[in-house]
């Protein structure tokens, strides 16, 4: 019985022997598998980031328009000389809309209109500066002075204000300021027609 028990505790002694190799082996296995896949995954695989960093342009502008009034009487005249600023941080077209707010004083005034370096009243009401800004650079102004026509009687005079408004445009890839107003234009058709 003693060798019985003897050979029964060897046998098991052996099979616990037998069972922990086998675990080892399979942990090494198992770690060689997951190895193994890394490596490979690794050589089939490649990885780069490449990070560009992109801002909008600023495209701002300002109106900047000196004034300095004085009696409205026939014959006499004031100064205001407005112009646009760029106060954005890309290159940019700009246009100005100038409107007297009574019709019948816009008749009683003459303005001394800038027309080298603007278009004349276009037929959707602006003036086109014709030369790109740069930021912080300001435009030429659109008239210095406005005078009230000799020829109009006190009477026909009241209080009236002239509305200056700008706008402007990013250069871009035009290459003048028509091009440039033209590609607004047509965005607006195709928008309009879209909307249809």
């Amino acid at each position: 019985m003693v060798s019985d028990k003897k050979e029964k505790i060897v046998k098991r002694g052996l099979a616990e022997t037998l069972i922990k190799k086998k675990r080892v082996i399979l942990s090494i296995v198992v770690l060689l598998i997951v190895m193994a896949t890394g490596t490979v995954y690794s050589y089939l695989s490649d990885q780069i980031e490449r990070r560009n960093n992109m801002s909008i342009g600023e495209n701002t502008i300002i109106v900047e328009e000196p004034f300095e009034p004085s009696d409205l009487i026939p014959g006499n005249s004031f100064v205001k000389s407005p112009s646009l600023k760029n106060t954005g941080v890309v290159n940019c077209y700009v246009r100005m809309l100038v409107e007297c707010s009574t019709s019948e004083m816009e008749q009683a005034l003459e303005i001394d209109w800038n027309t080298t370096d603007w278009t004349s009243k276009q037929e959707d009401g602006y003036y086109y500066y014709k030369k790109s800004l740069s930021p912080g650079e300001t435009s030429v102004p659109i008239f210095t002075t406005i005078s009230v026509k000799e020829t109009v009687s006190d009477s026909d005079l009241e209080d009236f204000e002239i509305i200056v408004y700008g706008e402007s445009i990013q250069v871009g890839s035009a290459n003048s300021y028509e091009q440039a107003w033209e590609q607004v234009g047509n965005a607006k058709e195709e928008n309009l027609e879209d909307d249809i």
